[in-house]
């Protein structure tokens, strides 16, 4: 009775000490795993970051350049030339 009562403590440590070790690799997978998707997401991150100041830097560009425009024409009384009103001037080339 003693011997049978061994051998199922035994037999239930084996399985819990089986069955942890399988949870164990498959945390260490998930692990790997979930760590080379925030490697990439971080990649995508600063490749976004990178884009984001392109573009805010081309919005600033643009927003200038209406700005400008907007005093030429309202503050300074400047207008576009005309085809009439437009020179071309051919420079000889030297040799």
């Amino acid at each position: 009775m003693y011997k049978l009562k061994l051998s199922l403590l035994f037999f239930v440590l084996v399985s819990a000490l089986f069955f942890s070790l399988i949870s164990l690799v498959f945390q260490i997978y998930e692990h790997r795993k979930t760590y080379a998707e925030l490697d990439n997401l971080k990649i995508n991150k600063s490749e976004l970051l990178f884009e984001s100041s392109l573009l805010i830097n081309e919005v600033h560009f643009l927003r200038n350049q209406s700005i400008l425009r907007e005093v030429a024409l309202t503050q300074i009384g400047m207008k576009a030339p005309e085809e009439k009103d437009k020179r071309t001037i051919y420079l000889k080339a030297k040799l």
